[in-house]
């Protein structure tokens, strides 16, 4: 459809785009900053974890016999990145589509959705390559509400990515220690052999006090993040 034509079709980009802006931010919200598992009809997190978590068993059921122990070892950290970039992906194309809405405001007029595109990606990731301005007021504000948006939604994902790895590092160390005096993997009768051995069973109190707080404290990182429960043990 060429740009001088009639656009009947802008408020439903326009819609699309606060629409699909709308619910990223949600995600987002909902993912990083509230710190309990939360309900929703459609959450872009949700479904991409647990689609490529299905995928991934179905390749490992059809596949009997191989190992994937690897490939599920990196499945989180994999997840944690590919989320940022479909937030940030969602973003470009949330922001798109409303340029795309406001196209007359923009210097060149974009002739169809890919240059609009193309024109969100550096407002979001705050480029600025100067090849399409922003020259009406609404198109100014969208393009400045893009690049505050966009880094912000990068640094909660840091924040984000940084509270899964403390709290995945602190159920690690523990789990660790555990394997001095209850062997690898941990067996129950080995960890009362050892304390025996070197007549510790005075110190099983406090270490069961221990591994008390541990699982209250894995409780509540998991439940708050479900990504770390797909972060395999060392």
């Amino acid at each position: 459809m060429a740009w001088d034509d009639p656009q009947p079709m802008d408020a439903l980009y326009f819609a699309l785009g606060v629409l699909l802006l709308a619910l990223t931010f949600w995600d987002l919200f909902e993912t990083i900053v509230v710190p309990r598992p939360t309900p929703g009809w459609f959450r872009i997190s949700r479904y991409l974890v647990r689609g490529s978590w299905r995928g991934l068993m179905a390749i490992r059921d059809g596949t009997p016999g191989r190992s994937y122990d690897r490939v599920l070892g990196l499945f989180a950290p994999g997840m944690a990145v590919a989320l940022l970039a479909a937030w940030v992906l969602a973003l470009i194309v949330g922001y798109g589509l409303i340029m795309y809405a406001l196209r007359d405001e923009l210097q060149p007029v974009p002739r169809d959705l890919g240059p609009a595109l193309y024109f969100a990606a550096p407002s979001v990731l705050t480029l600025g390559f100067g090849d399409i301005v922003a020259v009406g007021a609404p198109a100014r504000i969208i393009v400045i509400t893009g690049a505050v948006t966009g880094l912000g939604a990068v640094a909660l994902v840091v924040t984000f990515l940084f509270s899964l790895y403390g709290s995945y590092q602190r159920r690690e160390i523990q789990v660790v220690g555990l394997q001095a005096a209850a062997g690898g993997p941990p067996s129950a009768v080995a960890l009362l052999e050892s304390t025996a051995h070197l007549d510790l069973v005075g110190r099983l109190p406090d270490f069961f006090m221990e591994w008390e707080r541990w699982a209250a404290e894995v409780l509540d990182t998991h439940v708050a993040y479900p990504l770390l429960g797909f972060f395999r043990s060392s």
